[in-house]
């Protein structure tokens, strides 16, 4: 598999995460619940909502997991859609869209995962073309660009992330530790479509 999927939990260290995400998963919703108005509030609740599912996903809880991902999404875009003008919760909209399709893949419902796939990378792709210098939402681009060609009817290829990834090389912001993953790319892109 592609190495741009992010960091998994290792089992060893799942117990004692679990119990303190699902510890702090019940105070940040008794917080948000005390102050319903608080959108930063909310948002702790869906962070809160993403590590409990990282966890279950981690133990093979893939209902569990998807459950808590859902429930993330839910509470990410009716913030995004309270504040259209925020960046960062478009951005949380694209991660969390992109934790549901992972674990839809891990089940076998690959439309599933490649429609939340494309659906974090319209909205990565809007936000990196209203901030062109950013190079982290760049980045975010081509992450999910990588995520898309694991299924061939998306018409992404692997040439579409080396081009991404050599653009952000030529403008000199591509991060030096993604350079082994460029020439993964790249060495992805020669075997063809």
């Amino acid at each position: 598999h592609a190495p741009y999927h992010g960091a998994r939990l290792s089992r060893l260290s799942i117990a004692p995460k679990q119990k303190q995400y699902q510890a702090s998963l019940e105070i940040r919703r008794s917080l948000s619940e005390q102050d319903p108005s608080s959108a930063s509030l909310k948002r702790d609740v869906s962070v809160s909502l993403d590590r409990v599912g990282d966890v279950l996903q981690a133990q093979g809880d893939l209902v569990g997991a998807q459950k808590q991902y859902q429930d993330s999404l839910v509470i990410m875009r009716s913030l995004s859609e309270k504040d259209p003008s925020s960046a960062s919760l478009k951005r949380d909209v694209s991660v969390s869209l992109n934790k549901l399709g992972d674990v839809l893949k891990v089940q076998g419902d690959l439309v599933g995962a490649q429609k939340q796939y494309q659906a974090s990378l319209a909205i990565r792709r809007s936000l990196s073309e209203q901030d062109p210098s950013s190079a982290s939402l760049k980045r975010d681009v081509w992450v999910s660009l990588a995520k898309l060609t694991q299924f061939p009817r998306s018409g992404v290829t692997w040439r579409h992330v080396v081009a991404a990834m050599e653009d952000m090389q030529r403008q000199g912001i591509l991060a030096p530790s993604d350079v082994h993953l460029l020439n993964y790319a790249r060495q992805e892109a020669a075997k063809g479509p």
